[in-house]
């Protein structure tokens, strides 16, 4: 009985350490771009791995001006917003659909659906391309808006339909006993239920959009339009040697989705559970 607890406890420490040092692999980069953003130009190449000395504070108001951060800025969150929003709203009424309406080829429907997740997205950028073209979409924040949700589209019916499916009957019969149409039903009843769920999709479809540079190069050519990967990307050929300016424009960038992550993240992990449930 001891040498079987002294072998959990030690599979335990083991687990424990590979997570930390997995944990501190992801996280250094990013901690090693917020301090090495308040360093000097000198201070860069002769210290690279230390602590700034004397914080430069004003690299990243620097960065904020020269680089027109601002606009750029503006542009990223309309459109990641409007993406998430139309990705929250048709997974979930997707989701509801396949997981509680009994329909012919709903089955169909999930799997087509979730074949987009193996659909690389270079794939379909020449197509789309034409497609925008001929609807007349380019140069115009909608060629990102409507691609963006359509991509994220797949992975967050997955979840939805996973967390829909396992919630019990007896919330539709309790629900049309009050006179619940179907979309009362799912407005009033379920959707106030799946705020993991949504909470999980968000943040996935959110980071997607706000790090997404092919499709913005390629559909956008108005700079009043572009997002924050094309204004940094611009950014860089502008300051390849000023590199405290660059780490400074990209921890800008970065912040914004550190917060929404720290706002979802007790969410994140119940709606991955729920939609593990498509998996049974």
């Amino acid at each position: 009985m001891r040498s079987g607890s002294a072998i959990r406890k030690l599979r335990r420490i083991l687990a424990s350490l590979c997570l930390l040092f997995f944990t501190g692999a992801v996280s250094f980069p990013v901690f090693w771009m917020g301090y090495s953003s308040l360093k000097g130009k000198v201070e860069i190449y002769q210290r690279p791995w230390a602590l700034p000395q004397d914080p430069q504070w004003e690299n990243l108001k620097e960065a904020w001006k020269v680089g027109g951060l601002g606009r750029y800025l503006g542009n990223s969150v309309f459109v990641t917003g409007s993406s998430v929003l139309l990705v929250l709203l048709a997974a979930s009424l997707c989701g509801y659909a396949c997981a509680r309406i009994p329909f012919y080829g709903k089955t169909w429907i999930h799997s087509l659906f979730l074949l987009g997740l193996v659909l690389p997205i270079q794939a379909a950028v020449i197509p789309l391309y034409y497609l925008l073209r001929h609807m007349g979409l380019l140069d115009q924040r909608m060629a990102l808006i409507l691609p963006y949700a359509a991509w994220g589209l797949p992975i967050a019916m997955f979840i939805f339909r996973g967390f829909f499916s396992q919630i019990p009957r007896e919330y539709d019969e309790a629900g049309r006993i009050d006179g619940c149409g179907e979309f009362s039903l799912y407005w009033r009843i379920f959707l106030p239920l799946c705020k993991p769920a949504a909470g999980t999709v968000a943040l996935f479809s959110a980071l997607s959009c706000w790090n997404e540079l092919l499709m913005a190069v390629l559909f956008i050519q108005n700079d009043a339009f572009k997002t924050l990967p094309v204004g940094l990307l611009a950014f860089f050929g502008y300051r390849q040697a000023d590199y405290s300016l660059l780490l400074a424009g990209l921890t800008l960038v970065t912040i914004p989705m550190l917060a929404v992550y720290f706002v979802l993240q007790k969410t994140l992990m119940k709606g991955l559970t729920g939609g593990l449930g498509d998996l049974r």
